[in-house]
């Protein structure tokens, strides 16, 4: 099975040169995956919200990025407050659709 969604690679694509595109997509499928507390029987499909939470956060910097990840991995609601996805289950992909 596919460890990401297209529509994720595609906005990792937008947001990080081509040298980073490789580690972030190591990165949020190891570290930003079943892992997090509550989605260890999560498909990709399921895990977008989180990502999608990700990639906005690190706005293409890899520092950023990194920590977006740990607050993921810390308590991923609150990356979704600041990505300002909770509100709407829906959010993440009307965003998504508005970069890529």
């Amino acid at each position: 099975m596919k460890k990401v969604t297209l529509q994720t690679e595609k906005l990792v694509t937008k947001y990080f040169c081509a040298e980073e595109k490789n580690l972030v997509m190591s990165v949020l499928t190891d570290e930003c995956g079943n892992n997090l507390p509550f989605c260890e029987k999560c498909s990709p499909k399921d895990l977008e919200r989180i990502r999608f939470a990700v990639i906005r956060l690190s706005n293409g910097n890899l520092k950023c990025f990194d920590s977006a990840i740990k607050l993921a991995k810390t308590d991923w609601r609150d990356l979704l407050v600041r990505a300002e996805f909770v509100d709407d289950i829906k959010s993440h992909k009307v965003w998504a659709n508005t970069i890529v």
